[in-house]
């Protein structure tokens, strides 16, 4: 529900996601100061398990929108999601 902004904000996601063991953290290869997140097994299963609930909630909330409305709040998260990322 929170935008993520700050390293901080994103590294404390990642720690308690890899403390739940759902990602794994791993160094890059050629420059050891990054790191890649990487889901685990059981985070595949997590995200197969909750992932069609959270869609069907999703479009039962933008059923109430015509397709039209619904094209257009589309490209306005489109809109807000690039504009965010530029921001920050």
């Amino acid at each position: 529900k929170k935008i993520l902004k700050s390293s901080g904000n994103i590294t404390m996601v990642v720690d308690n996601l890899e403390d739940k063991g759902l990602v794994e953290r791993r160094k890059d290869l050629d420059d050891r100061r990054y790191s890649m997140v990487h889901l685990t097994e059981k985070g595949r299963s997590t995200v197969e398990k909750i992932l069609p609930g959270h869609v069907q909630a999703i479009q039962e909330m933008l059923c109430v929108l015509t397709e039209s409305e619904q094209e257009r709040l589309g490209r306005l998260c489109k809109k807000l999601g690039l504009s965010a990322t530029e921001y920050s």
